[in-house]
């Protein structure tokens, strides 16, 4: 526009190619706007569909990963429920087997209160003797097995032997 306006009013022909050549630029500037907002509308089209279309795909691979922990746990759900099971027998066991040594710790304390363990030989020896009981378990047998001790402290002898009844009687017998 600012061409035109500087064209002097004395030349009429100069003016219809002016109007001719602004009437040519005007079309050809809507054209161009034209295509200017038809390409903003169609990154901005673009821009949605790609957003969603990585959102979906996001989404469905985060979907898949969940599913296939959750097979894998299904899998292994057998294998985990054996696992506690054994677990809470064992702690089961443990109590159990605590609170039995525990009371045959006090029966124990309870019938051996008269007698001294610790007797003074003549020759002022300290000498430690008395019956130990030892928690032996197996496989799914618990036993106590009784043995007889003796422990001299100077000369740091430790001497144990198992008892069995047939042992006592003999003891006694002679």
């Amino acid at each position: 526009l600012e061409k035109h306006l500087h064209l002097s009013t004395n030349k009429r022909n100069d003016f219809k190619e002016a109007d001719i050549a602004l009437e040519a630029e005007q079309r050809q500037f809507y054209r161009s706007s034209l295509d200017y907002v038809c390409v903003l509308q169609s990154v901005q089209e673009r821009m949605k569909f790609e957003f969603v279309e990585n959102l979906s795909s996001f989404l469905y691979s985060l979907l898949t990963f969940y599913h296939v922990g959750h097979v894998i746990h299904e899998d292994f759900k057998p294998y985990l429920d054996h696992v506690k099971y054994r677990v809470q027998k064992a702690k089961e066991s443990y109590f159990a087997t605590e609170l039995e040594t525990e009371e045959f710790r006090k029966k124990m304390l309870r019938l051996n209160s008269m007698s001294h363990p610790m007797e003074m030989c003549a020759g002022r020896v300290a000498i430690k003797q008395g019956y130990l009981y030892l928690c032996e378990k197996k496989n799914l047998v618990t036993t106590w097995t009784k043995y007889y001790c003796v422990y001299q402290k100077e000369t740091r002898m430790f001497a144990i032997v198992p008892v069995t009844q047939t042992l006592i009687k003999d003891i006694k017998e002679a």
